[in-house]
């Protein structure tokens, strides 16, 4: 009986484990899109820019860092399991929130 027991609680361990590693590739994804979107606007040519191109802002790409930073350990928190997926993803949106939906110009 007391390995039914336990069997039965390693599979219910197994699971909640398996769970929280999708949450947590999903959080994973979440944060390579948002590094995507804030690496675009970085590799832009710093603002001022004369002639009229679409240039970025040294103190947002500071905030981008900075969120980003807060982010990926976030996730990594996550990962290790010394850190919520909700956690995670409320830093994910921070630094979605920083990045600008339209460069300057």
């Amino acid at each position: 009986m007391k390995r039914i027991a336990f069997a039965a609680i390693a599979a219910l361990a197994a699971c909640s484990s398996a769970q929280q590693s999708q949450t947590v590739a999903g959080a994973e994804v979440a944060l390579t899109a948002a590094e995507a979107a804030a690496f675009q606007y970085v590799k832009l040519p710093l603002c001022p820019a004369s002639d009229g191109t679409l240039c970025s802002n040294v103190a947002i790409s500071a905030q981008i860092k900075a969120a980003d930073n807060v982010a990926f350990a976030a996730v990594k928190s996550a990962e290790a399991g010394s850190g919520s997926v909700a956690t995670a993803m409320a830093a994910i949106a921070s630094l979605s929130a920083v990045i600008p939906a339209t460069p300057a110009k």
